[in-house]
């Protein structure tokens, strides 16, 4: 069994974040660094980073948030010490503030360039969807590999300046889904001349992108079957499972169902049907109960101030300290969930009403629910243990069930 609790604001999401330009692949060359400031270093650094062909240059996503960015920061300064001479630049990306990058290279050795993201875009552009993710290029310019930087050895390296090929695990890219698909496919004509239709279809992305249409439409990308039987929900949060065997969760689809009376009720029902036939399975919907922690607003309270880092959802939360920026509210509610522990619920809901995107910055004392509470009462928000039914929907094998 395959259960999930699935908030569907969470499902555009992305739809904030830049599209690719071209992610890059090995054997390609990379797109270009879109760069708003340089912190220390790459004085032959342009954008395109055609100064450094005929070098080996490892771009590192970097954070000060990010725990395994730190574990690798002397692994990394061990590689620009002994590596540099011989023809290899080494770069972290951030996408943080100046004065926070300014600060943690003042207060710690960091060998490497460090650099700003303008805006994300270069870790929209370059898909990048972990961290650390280094993204490795070599003499000829060309993508090496995309990897953690720890798996850069020192017999990894000797190959890369020798221009050999290299063989290390590979980081998965972030690939956006696009809601275009259905025009640059020419699978559907002028919307307004479709009387009804309902497609389904594999999709290269890795990340959901939904729309609901005025016009009672579903047209997704990238959606998972969990974010399509999500759909079928007809709620905002809903409690999924899938029980297929074989069932594999990495998989992603294009859907486009657009029907002919403009309701989209009846579109979740066409949505829930061509699950069933294009798998042979039975979708069965239901209510779970159970204890949620609650995220509301306080009566009165004003709402948090807007983030300028829309829909990036990066930071960290540890051992009492938060530090988020650009998360969404029903984010927020997830890890209140999941570190609330004497609520004893790992299961979430946002009843704030608030869409946007938002940073919290905060420390509590970890073992005290009422010391969280106090801080979130500063974002103007309260939470609480509440006893909650959901939409449930399972996922159930048919006599002619097809691995999805």
């Amino acid at each position: 069994m395959y259960p999930k609790i699935v908030c569907l604001s969470v499902l555009a999401l992305l739809l904030a974040l830049p599209a690719s330009a071209g992610i890059p692949r090995v054997g390609e060359s990379p797109p270009p660094l879109q760069i708003a400031e340089v912190i220390q270093g790459a004085e032959s650094l342009d954008q395109t980073l055609s100064r450094l062909e005929g070098r080996v240059v490892v771009v590192d996503f970097f954070g000060t948030w990010c725990l395994g960015c730190i574990e690798a920061l002397p692994h990394a300064n061990d590689v620009v010490e002994r590596f540099a001479s011989r023809g290899l630049d080494y770069v972290f990306v951030s996408a943080e503030t100046p004065d926070t990058l300014r600060e943690f290279v003042g207060n710690n050795e960091v060998r490497p360039a460090v650099l700003i993201d303008d805006g994300e875009r270069t870790v929209g552009d370059w898909g990048i969807g972990q961290w650390p993710t280094a993204v490795v290029i070599g003499r000829d310019g060309r993508v090496a590999a995309i990897t953690h930087p720890v798996y850069l050895t020192d017999e990894v390296l000797e190959q890369l300046l020798e221009g050999q090929a290299i063989d290390v695990p590979e980081v998965a890219l972030r690939i956006p889904g696009s809601l275009d698909w259905e025009s640059t496919a020419k699978v559907a004509g002028d919307p307004k001349q479709i009387v009804a239709q309902a497609i389904l279809r594999a999709s290269p992305a890795t990340e959901a992108v939904i729309r609901l249409g005025d016009d009672g439409s579903i047209v997704a990308d990238g959606a998972s079957m969990i974010d399509l039987l999500a759909l079928v929900g007809e709620a905002r949060t809903v409690d999924v499972t899938v029980e297929l065997p074989g069932y594999d969760e990495d998989r992603r689809f294009r859907v486009s169902v657009r029907p002919g009376d403009g309701d989209v009720a009846t579109a979740r029902r066409q949505l829930q049907q061509l699950i069933e036939s294009s798998f042979g399975a039975s979708i069965r919907l239901g209510k779970r109960e159970g204890e949620f922690a609650v995220v509301k607003r306080l009566p009165g309270a004003e709402a948090p101030k807007q983030s300028e880092h829309e829909g990036s959802g990066g930071g960290k939360w540890l051992d009492g300290e938060v530090a988020l920026q650009g998360a969404r509210i029903d984010f927020l509610a997830r890890l209140v969930a999941i570190y609330a522990y004497e609520m004893g619920t790992e299961w979430s809901l946002d009843e704030t009403g608030l869409a946007g995107a938002y940073d919290f910055e905060f420390r509590y004392d970890p073992e005290s629910i009422d010391s969280l509470s106090e801080q979130l009462a500063g974002f103007g928000l309260a939470i609480a243990r509440e006893h909650r039914a959901i939409p449930a929907v399972t996922l159930l094998p048919g006599p002619d069930a097809v691995r999805p």
